[in-house]
């Protein structure tokens, strides 16, 4: 399948898992952004930059030489809680969403207003139809095709 996907594709597809192991950012923020466990791997030190935020340092697997039986172990570690993992991840969200809220207010007010529309939205207040379709959209969570997917992840 050679179709490149679009980042609210590759959301979607990613919320559709019960739990992600991801090499890379971006596949670990969107997995905790739809409410999908995650075990990243921590190749950079971004990744657990991000990934301390929903207090779940367990899950973290560090690339040394013993990466493949930490693999193994976090991901059962994950599996075997998946419900409580779930609910930590839904309970960090909120918090996340408020720093990321607080951070683009505080950039609105060094460069403007239009930032601080990307602080309400971080909160969850709509985008100006002008701002439709950017990355903070996807946030709500649609299939590209306009239908809603899984109930079970709110």
């Amino acid at each position: 399948y050679e179709k490149r996907l679009s980042a609210a594709e590759l959301k979607w597809v990613t919320g559709q898992a019960v739990l992600n192991i991801t090499v890379r950012l971006h596949a670990m923020i969107f997995s905790l952004g739809c409410n999908v466990p995650v075990v990243p791997v921590n190749y950079e030190p971004k990744v657990p930059n991000v990934f301390e935020d929903f207090a779940a340092p367990e899950y973290l697997v560090d690339i040394d030489e013993r990466m493949t039986s930490r693999l193994v172990e976090a991901t059962r570690l994950a599996l075997r809680n998946l419900g409580p993992y779930t609910e930590q991840i839904r309970q960090r969200r909120a918090h996340v969403a408020a720093l990321a809220g607080t951070t683009f207010d505080l950039i609105g007010q060094l460069v403007g207003h239009r930032a601080a529309e990307f602080g309400a939205a971080a909160r969850g207040a709509p985008l100006p139809p002008s701002r439709t379709g950017s990355v903070c959209q996807i946030e709500n969570r649609y299939h590209p095709t306009g239908t809603r997917h899984g109930a079970r992840r709110a």
